[in-house]
């Protein structure tokens, strides 16, 4: 359950923020499941999950594939086109 919300973030649960803090998720625990628990324990768990809030790699991989090879060609061609532009003066 908490990885899912973690990898849903936030909004999925219908809350106004991009990522959870351990605090956050802590209360979410007790306003949505009954159960109390400190900022402290929801850090160990998850680190003991393998959980990090603030590093979402997962979230890359839920991305659609067409738009991140689209996106990574355009990036590939901007940084192609900045560096024909730069000079030495």
């Amino acid at each position: 359950m908490i990885r899912t919300w973690v990898i849903d973030g936030p909004a999925k649960q219908g809350l106004d923020r991009a990522n959870w803090t351990h605090e956050e998720l802590a209360d979410h625990l007790k306003k949505t499941q009954g159960l109390q628990t400190s900022r402290s324990a929801v850090q160990r768990f998850c680190q003991k999950i393998g959980i990090r809030l603030y590093r979402p790699t997962y979230r890359y991989l839920r991305g659609n594939p067409d738009k991140q090879t689209q996106a990574k060609e355009e990036i590939a061609a901007l940084e192609k086109k900045h560096s024909k532009g730069r000079s030495s003066c």
